[in-house]
């Protein structure tokens, strides 16, 4: 048996095997076998195609587009289908019942009472624990394990008072070796005004129990739905206090066990949906990433990419800096060691509804959906679309015209092109190809960088590729 604690268990539980695996030649096509979808030569950069919303949530039956759109191509009636599929299994009253529990533990101050069956860190670790235990229960088919006692460490308050904490941990092993592994992450420790006060109220309804409600969701509905890649859920501890739950899950697991993450998702503080004055911003869902880190600053246009392609419930309001001013997160941990990583936040915040005034009263379930539909259609995107194509090149095509080649991606049946401008950080402009190249073009120095995504028989769109540089 393979106790908590040890770092061999993640690993474990990383290499079992679940399903066979079909072993696909990753070939560059041949430039004469086929001519492209649009010929860039013809492609107006002033007047181009921007990412449209395409790719509804809504019933299929009824969806307009759900039988007109051509197969593999964005807008397509079964890419519509699985995403209907898996945001109808989101359930509003789970949502708001996890928060309801952790805020009825008064206070989860890493200092609070450990042993206290209704109370305190130690109890809202129980609860959570006991969460993704009843989906590992759930789902017996050894896909969706946990760790039995979580990850333990010994943290720190600013008072230096010494406690031992523990992240709560789950994977859902995916179903294609080599893929890489997603992590989802939220916090569940709370803090009132005074950060070093373990006995005053702090609820934390929206920091973070609603990022914690959504994680606990992502996790149960996800798991029954098989997935390429890995997926690690996981909820720290010590966030407030210096991030030092996701430091040492970083460093011990990530790093220690060298498990290829890919991306990080940090789910912080998604309950509300007006500021302190009031106002009220219910369509749009911030994204906070680094972009001095070309991993996190690539996640970030992925997740803006996929968004505007997909028709999901929020819009994605991308802001290229690590965080709010002042403000940090458990993304940090993962940041700092040149994992990508991103912070989903929501658009507006009520500040002065925080700390020991963070309430259950103030928290919006309907908006709590919207962010957990809209990461679970990201996340999709993410962890079944096909892999992104490597190997760009761009090739002399002769009478001053180059084309851009790529390796073809094992499962993709078409390509969208991506090209970004110079002074913009996300992708302006996309045009789609059913071959693994462009014909000759002169236009490709108006932009600074080209980056390619699959897409599946679907129309899954998979994650966008390392960015080739045009200039």
């Amino acid at each position: 048996m393979i106790y908590a604690g040890d770092g061999m268990r993640l690993k474990t539980l990383l290499l079992i095997p679940w399903f066979a695996i079909v072993v696909m030649a990753c070939n560059l096509s041949n430039p004469n076998s086929a001519p492209p979808t649009v010929e860039p030569r013809g492609f107006d950069p002033d007047n181009a195609p921007t990412a449209q919303a395409t790719l509804g949530l809504q019933d299929p039956g009824q969806s307009a587009n759900a039988n007109s759109s051509t197969p593999g191509a964005p807008g397509g009636a079964t890419v519509q289908n699985v995403l209907f599929d898996l945001t109808s299994d989101v359930q509003p009253d789970r949502l708001f019942r996890h928060v309801e529990a952790l805020v009825n533990f008064r206070t989860r101050h890493i200092n609070s009472s450990k042993t206290a069956p209704n109370e305190g860190i130690g109890a809202a670790y129980k609860y959570i624990n006991s969460e993704l235990l009843a989906i590992e229960r759930l789902y017996s088919d050894q896909r969706f394990i946990v760790l039995p006692n979580g990850q333990e460490f010994v943290a720190y308050s600013g008072d230096g008072v010494e406690s031992v904490q523990q992240n709560a941990v789950a994977v859902l092993n995916g179903t294609e070796v080599g893929a890489g592994t997603i992590v989802i992450g939220a916090h569940y420790d709370s803090r009132t005004d005074d950060l070093l006060n373990a006995t005053a109220d702090a609820p934390g309804a929206a920091d973070n129990g609603s990022g914690v409600a959504v994680v606990l969701e992502l996790a149960r509905v996800l798991s029954q739905h098989p997935q390429r890649s890995t997926i690690i859920f996981v909820l720290f501890s010590a966030e407030e206090h210096n991030r030092q739950g996701s430091r040492v899950f970083v460093e011990e697991y990530i790093l220690g066990q060298n498990i290829d993450v890919v991306a990080m998702i940090n789910v912080d503080t998604v309950g509300s949906w007006n500021n302190s004055q009031g106002e009220i911003n219910d369509e749009d869902i911030r994204l906070f990433a680094n972009p001095e880190n070309q991993q996190s600053l690539q996640l970030a246009r992925t997740i803006n990419f996929v968004g505007v392609n997909y028709d999901l419930s929020l819009n994605i309001d991308f802001n290229p800096q690590l965080d709010r001013e002042g403000r940090f997160g458990d993304h940090f941990s993962f940041d700092e060691q040149g994992i990508a990583a991103v912070r989903f936040i929501e658009a507006y915040e009520d500040n002065y509804n925080r700390e020991g005034r963070d309430t259950l009263d103030k928290i919006e379930v309907a908006y709590m959906v919207d962010c957990t539909e809209t990461i679970l259609g990201l996340v999709s995107a993410l962890t079944s679309g096909p892999r992104p194509p490597r190997n760009i090149n761009m090739r002399d095509a002769g009478g001053g015209l180059q084309s851009l080649h790529w390796e073809s991606t094992p499962g993709a049946v078409s390509y969208l092109v991506a090209v970004r401008r110079p002074g913009s950080l996300i992708y302006d402009n996309y045009f789609p190809a059913d071959v693994t190249y462009t014909n000759g073009w002169d236009r490709w120095g108006e932009f600074v960088g080209v980056a390619i995504a699959a897409v599946d028989a679907n129309g899954q769109i998979g994650p966008l590729s390392v960015e080739f540089p045009l200039r």
